[in-house]
């Protein structure tokens, strides 16, 4: 349940266009190549997935501040 609200916390958060519901742990959003890289290089890891967006993943250890923070890097990066 805990994992489920922080990947809610991070789709409402998320300057990036939110391509599937949020049903479970997972955010799915459209990201294109080159801004992923600046996410990478600013320390923050996340995976292209099979239909192309960018997959986050939360768990039970996901805390409000590390979903709070990652969003501050993804405005920034944008």
């Amino acid at each position: 349940a805990h994992a489920n609200a922080m990947a809610r916390r991070l789709a409402e958060q998320s300057p990036f266009a939110v391509r599937h519901a949020v049903e479970a742990h997972g955010v799915f959003v459209e990201m294109v190549e080159p801004t992923l890289k600046r996410l990478h290089a600013s320390g923050w890891f996340a995976s292209r997935f099979l239909d192309g967006s960018v997959r986050f993943m939360c768990a039970w250890a996901t805390t409000a501040e590390a979903v709070d923070s990652l969003c501050e890097t993804l405005r920034a990066i944008r």
